[in-house]
């Protein structure tokens, strides 16, 4: 199964790219094509100034994440929590792109959620995501779904290694069985559409 993982945090070395680096370790181990798009990776004005309404006109970054996003079969938005809220860039990039123009990005798709925070929180990004995910797939008229197993990475900083490794043994079991339940959900998506 074909996973990307959309790093929503513009910050090096985010809490939201140490979360997608252990949801890509445990998707690898599980013999899943994985890739990372680190939102960190890209000028800061970038989602605020598109205008163009063909993805050949976007810069390197933005036609490289619809590319990828375009042939996963599972796509993981992975947002930090921002004053209890989703962070404005991954807001902004699914506003900008979540339409019909580029229908053949998100058309088939299962939605995972993560909301990651330093602390206790990560619940309110996901939920507000979630939302407005069902609704831009509803307008829109898309054969794709949001997942119910959501993960909320907590004290991440505390549970997790740079590399996205787990310091916290029964931690990354209950990661494990979010991961697998999301890839069970979209085996069960994918061979309904078949």
């Amino acid at each position: 199964m074909k996973v990307t993982l959309l790093a929503a945090s513009t910050r090096i070395n985010s809490n939201s790219l140490i979360a997608s680096k252990a949801i890509g370790k445990i998707l690898t181990g599980l013999d899943c094509e994985v890739e990372i798009i680190d939102f960190s990776n890209r000028p800061q004005t970038e989602l605020l100034d598109i205008v163009q309404k063909d993805a050949e006109q976007e810069s390197e970054f933005i036609k490289t994440a619809l590319a990828k996003i375009s042939t996963a079969q599972l796509v993981y938005i992975v947002t930090p929590e921002y004053n209890w809220m989703p962070s404005t860039t991954i807001q902004n990039f699914l506003h900008r792109f979540f339409n019909k123009n580029f229908s053949n990005v998100w058309s088939k798709k299962v939605f995972a959620l993560v909301g990651v925070s330093s602390g206790r929180g990560g619940r309110l990004p996901q939920l507000e995501i979630s939302k407005m995910l069902n609704k831009l797939i509803s307008v829109d008229g898309y054969d794709s779904i949001v997942s119910p197993f959501f993960w909320e990475s907590q004290f991440t900083q505390d549970n997790n290694l740079d590399d996205g490794s787990f310091k916290n043994g029964e931690y990354a079991e209950i990661v494990k069985a979010i991961v697998k339940s999301n890839i069970h959900l979209a085996e069960i998506w994918h061979k309904g559409l078949a």
